[in-house]
């Protein structure tokens, strides 16, 4: 179902879509302003609010708009908005010091953050414009926050489902103006997708539905398909209504046997662990006991693995279990001794993040 694919990932990295933000904002970038609050946090990301704002709070995982300028160390201007063209994008979608640190602003307010290499782009950057290793200061100012409004119709049972999950669905969009019927699985049965593949307003809309679940969703254009539209069907600035019901999603699941202490594991994040792979039955079909722990980025490892490993502190320990989806080739394992389709169960236990 094509019209419900995302309009595109928000990275700095070459070719990708870059947030401008206003001249008036650049200008501020360089000035001296002492900043109203300050917090430094263990994880090293350092949070300034230079003014604080009276409009909306910014919670977790919302959707805002923004005026930005993006700087490395030495002052280069790496990504900035044009005046009178901010941005809207999920906070899911962003890198994880932006995550947890636009949260806690209100819309008016204008922050700085400066961001650890840990939680931006790590040691690979993004080329040409941000290098390695890079720590990287974003001054924000925060123009909106803005909503995908729902109503549960039936709540479902179970766990809730969360961000990034495959989801197994029937859905009805609907163009809110008038009512008219764009896209549908009525007839076709239900439909099949990686949640973290659609367009913003299922990103935020979707997760904490329970299987079972019925939630009619209000989703405005800037979280849908934008100022383009997606012709023929979606006219541009489009608002929509989806009703929606949750027949299953699947995801990693994990359970942690201890919980250690400092630095959480991030997408960008390189790790030292020890671990072993199971099947279900048991069999073990890989570990690091002989060889001692081992250093690898989280991005080099399978999906499953890197989602399980998310939030892990040093020290912990934790045992992951990955549907087939989640794994290997659905149709053939990565090596003779894991069948194909089959779960996967690995015991980690994380040493060390960088």
């Amino acid at each position: 179902m094509k019209s419900l694919h995302s309009l595109g990932r928000i990275t700095v990295a070459a070719g990708a879509a870059h947030l401008l933000c206003a001249a008036a904002l650049a200008q501020d970038s360089s000035g001296a302003k002492e900043p109203v609050s300050t917090t430094v946090r263990d994880d090293g990301l350092v949070i300034e609010d230079i003014s604080i704002g009276e409009g909306e709070l910014c919670e977790p995982g919302s959707a805002v708009t923004v005026n930005c300028v993006g700087q490395l160390e030495d002052g280069t201007v790496f990504w900035q908005t044009e005046e009178g063209e901010p941005f809207t994008f999920s906070l899911q979608r962003v890198i994880p010091g932006w995550k947890e640190g636009l949260p806690g602003m209100r819309v008016g307010g204008t922050r700085q953050l400066t961001i650890p290499p840990e939680m931006a782009y790590g040691k690979r950057g993004a080329p040409p414009t941000i290098p390695p290793n890079s720590t990287l200061t974003f001054l924000i100012e925060l123009i909106n926050v803005v909503e995908v409004e729902y109503d549960d119709v039936v709540v479902g049972e179970g766990k809730p489902c969360p961000p990034d999950a495959i989801i197994k669905i029937n859905y009805e969009g609907r163009l809110a103006e008038d009512g008219t019927v764009f896209d549908t699985t009525k007839g076709g049965g239900p439909a099949t997708f990686v949640l973290s593949q659609l367009i913003d307003g299922w990103k935020i809309g979707i997760p904490g539905m329970r299987r079972g679940g019925k939630r009619t969703m209000q989703v405005p254009h800037e979280l849908g398909y934008g100022d383009r539209g997606s012709p023929p069907n979606i006219p541009p600035q489009a608002d929509l209504i989806f009703d929606v019901e949750l027949i299953d999603f699947i995801y990693p699941d994990y359970e942690d046997i201890e919980v250690g202490s400092g630095s959480a594991c991030s997408p960008t994040s390189s790790v030292r662990l020890s671990y072993t792979g199971k099947l279900p039955d048991g069999t073990v079909f890989v570990t690091t006991k002989d060889d001692g722990p081992v250093d690898v980025e989280l991005q080099q490892l399978l999906v499953g693995l890197q989602i399980g490993l998310q939030g892990m502190q040093p020290g912990g320990k934790r045992v992951i279990t990955i549907p087939p989806e989640w794994a290997y080739s659905p149709d053939s394992g990565a090596q003779a001794n894991i069948p194909p389709r089959t779960k996967l169960i690995y015991e980690v236990e994380l040493h060390e993040v960088r």
